[in-house]
Order: structure tokens, then sequence, then C-alpha cells
């Protein structure tokens, strides 16, 4: 990874490209991202993913989405967010963002790349059923990526599978 620079609040940070920009803002010593709505108290970071409740950010550049959590966003070089105390503003330009939608028939679903989601892909695989493998997070991992820690090699093997289709950054409904 490489050291990259984004503002938060007006104020430039370091981070490393594609991390979390809440893993940034936690590492340069900000404790708080914002306050609450109703009381005016700080609020810092408690979750790892799409349930954080407290750090939501407006970006200022790129798709200019208005409640994104920060510890879903990956920092890149340039990027501008904003807190926000849970009442975001939408932007004044026409949505320029794609939002692609499938439908796919397959043997297995899987959801969640960690080490249960990859060993169940991999017990079907095994069996020769075409798997689909939807996780939420950029990688699979699970809580090893959050630990800097390496998937097994077999289970890095069943993300090459032919049977296999693993989508990343994505719902299931």
């Amino acid at each position: 990874m490489s050291e990259i620079s984004f503002s938060f609040d007006d104020k430039i940070y370091k981070g490393q490209q594609g991390e979390p920009m809440a893993a940034a803002l936690l590492r340069s010593g900000l404790l708080y991202v914002t306050n609450s709505t109703y009381h005016g108290r700080p609020r810092g970071i408690v979750g790892l993913g799409v349930e954080e409740p407290n750090a939501l950010v407006q970006l200022a550049s790129g798709t200019m989405e208005s409640m994104l959590p920060a510890t879903v966003i990956e920092v890149a070089d340039g990027l501008a967010a904003r807190s926000i105390t849970g009442i975001g503003a939408l932007p004044d330009l026409p949505e320029e963002a794609r939002y692609d939608k499938t439908n796919r028939y397959v043997d297995v679903l899987v959801i969640g790349a960690g080490l249960a989601g990859l060993m169940a892909a991999d017990e079907h695989l095994r069996a020769g059923r075409e798997v689909l493998l939807i996780d939420d997070q950029p990688g699979a991992g699970g809580h090893l990526r959050h630990l800097g820690l390496e998937l097994p090699a077999a289970l890095q093997d069943v993300l090459k599978h032919e049977n296999l289709t693993y989508l990343c950054r994505c719902s299931a409904v």
C-alpha cells in the first residue's frame, strides 16, 4: 500500500491507499468524528463496516454521496469528506454514479467471504456445485483482513475456482 493524503473537515490526513477512512482517522489520533444530532455530544467510531452508527460522512469530492459510514469509504489521494450529524445534504449536481443490479441463478449462494463463508463455498465447490459468493467488504477474509492477516492458502484457491463467482462490495436481497 502507498501513503496518500485526503481531507476530512478541511484538515489534511495521511492514509494507506484503499484502507477505510475510519482506520486512517483513528491512526491519526482523531477520536471522535461528529457530535450527536440532538445533544451535541462527541461521537466516535464504533463499528467495522456498514453497521457504523456514528461516523457518518458526506463526500465533498467524487460522487459527493451524503451519508456514508467512514468505515466503508476507502481513502484515495485527494479524497475530501466532511462530518455530518446524521442529517446529510443532497448534492446539487445530477447523479452520475452507476448502480449495477444482477439476477443470478446458481446452485448455492454464500453470503460473506470470511473464513466460514469461504469454507462453505469450498465444500459446495468440491461437490461440483456452482457457487455465488457475495460480500460487502472490498476483499475476502472477513476479520482476518481487519487484523492484517492473510487467508490460508487453501482458502485463497477457493477464490480462483472456475465454478465460483465472487462479488465484493455487494449486497444480496
